[in-house]
């Protein structure tokens, strides 16, 4: 294929250099570049890979900045914050980073720009809790045993913290397989499971976790 353009009272006719494109049996490789020099020329292509906050905890005592970060996205596009939802000014913005001074919560959205390839996309919406900033007296996960077998649960409990927080539970570690339903911890492969307990802030407290209570599970 060339293109030629006509000349007119003061250039000469040209053409362009000839280009080749295949229909229906281009590998992979001569899809994509084909691909990519369609959409510089055509318009911008579509994120496919999805934007995430990736923050892990969403959590922090009134006053502390939390870093919000993301992963995803496609291109060169630099990537901002804002608040979405019903506007509340106590979430404060400034770059990558989030405070709020007083006991709420923060509902963020990150935007990656578009570029010459690329459109813009949006993340997903992430709540950001603050709470207070007391310290809690220390949590203690309880059981009626720290050994059983595959498939019988141990009842979990939690003594100590402050505050009115639910307490949860959560498997971080340990060489056996299992879950936790509620307060009831099941393995399901023979070895030890590493439990620690969470009871969440108030509007007084802030979080507190445990240290690692270990159980052991045989067949």
């Amino acid at each position: 294929m060339r293109a030629f353009k006509e000349g007119d009272s003061t250039y000469l006719p040209t053409n362009s250099a000839q280009i080749s494109i295949a229909f229906g049996s281009a590998d992979d490789t001569y899809k994509t570049a084909l691909s990519s020099t369609l959409s510089l020329i055509w318009g911008q292509s579509v994120q496919d890979i999805p934007l995430v906050i990736s923050n892990d905890p969403t959590s922090a005592s009134s006053g502390d900045t939390i870093n919000l970060t993301t992963v995803g996205g496609q291109g060169s596009g630099a990537v901002s914050f804002r608040v979405v939802g019903n506007y509340d000014p106590a979430c404060l913005i400034s770059g990558n980073q989030l405070t709020r001074a007083s006991f709420g919560t923060c509902t963020i959205r990150a935007t990656k720009a578009g570029d010459g390839v690329y459109s813009a996309q949006n993340s997903q919406d992430i709540v950001f809790t603050y709470y207070g900033s007391k310290l809690q007296d220390s949590l203690v996960i309880g059981a009626n045993s720290l050994f059983s077998r595959v498939g019988v649960a141990i009842a979990l409990s939690a003594t100590g913290g402050s505050g009115s927080g639910t307490v949860n539970y959560q498997i971080v570690g340990g060489t056996g397989t299992g879950t936790i339903t509620g307060t009831l911890l099941t393995a399901s492969s023979a070895g030890t499971i590493n439990v620690i307990a969470i009871k969440q802030g108030d509007a007084q407290y802030a979080s507190v976790v445990s240290s690692q209570t270990i159980f052991s599970f045989t067949v």
